[in-house]
């Protein structure tokens, strides 16, 4: 029995458009995940030097151990 439309014979072909612009697409989803985590990893740079940067010094905490020190 033959199908009265040809869609089987149709759907046998491939389809360069759409495997480019799927290609296209995936490209563009990288492109987007690899922008988002360039900026999580600035944006978590940027708040971990400002905690450092506003951590009071110890210094002044630091005792030099003279070098004949004994227990």
């Amino acid at each position: 029995m033959t199908s009265l439309n040809n869609e089987g014979e149709r759907q046998r072909g491939i389809y360069w458009p759409r495997i480019v612009a799927m290609l296209f697409v995936q490209i563009l989803i990288l492109l987007a995940l690899g922008a988002v985590v360039v900026r999580y990893l600035q944006w978590s740079s940027d708040a971990n030097q400002a905690e450092f940067m506003s951590a009071p010094s110890h210094r002044h905490l630091i005792r030099i151990v003279p070098a004949n020190f004994q227990l």
